[in-house]
């Protein structure tokens, strides 16, 4: 019989020491990991209104309707790039109808220079720059995220698929 008791004494104190410890893990969980070098998102008004004037400066010439800003768009925008600086990575998403030219700048400035910066490089890519003159889109945004010195930018659009 002590040899029992002492037993059943030895699985409560083990089976109480792992409740005990999943306990602690699930009151610890946290489902992403915390970011300390990540700064906090840049409010991006001003550099959507300078963007989008430089893009539709450009659409005008060419005969194209102005892209106007859309708050989905700039979620989307807003979004992406955060996912990139936390990957610390330029990638594309894989959406159907919001798409992004994706860019990234680490030589700092105020946000009026990452912008600046960051529309000349799509300017002096053609097939970036191709999709921002595209006349099918008409809805676009601009956000970008710091990552200690380096920004991940996103220019999304809107992209309508034309039925024929």
């Amino acid at each position: 019989m002590r040899v029992i008791n002492k037993i059943r004494k030895k699985i409560r104190r083990r089976f109480s020491k792992l409740q005990y410890e999943l306990k602690r893990q699930i009151n610890n969980f946290t489902p992403f990991p915390k970011i300390k070098k990540i700064t906090p998102f840049v409010h991006v008004n001003k550099p959507n209104k300078i963007i989008l004037s430089m893009v539709n400066k450009e659409r005008a010439k060419r005969g194209a309707s102005p892209v106007v800003f859309d708050l989905v768009v700039y979620h989307h925008a807003k979004s992406w790039s955060r996912t990139m600086a936390f990957e610390k990575r330029l990638f594309h998403s894989r959406g159907k109808t919001i798409l992004e030219n994706i860019a990234s700048n680490n030589t700092g400035g105020t946000p009026t220079e990452i912008t600046m910066k960051m529309y000349y490089q799509w300017r002096g890519s053609p097939p970036h720059w191709d999709w921002m003159m595209n006349p099918q889109i008409s809805k676009a945004a601009f956000a970008y995220t710091k990552n200690g010195h380096v920004a991940y930018g996103a220019y999304a659009f809107e992209y309508k698929i034309p039925f024929f």
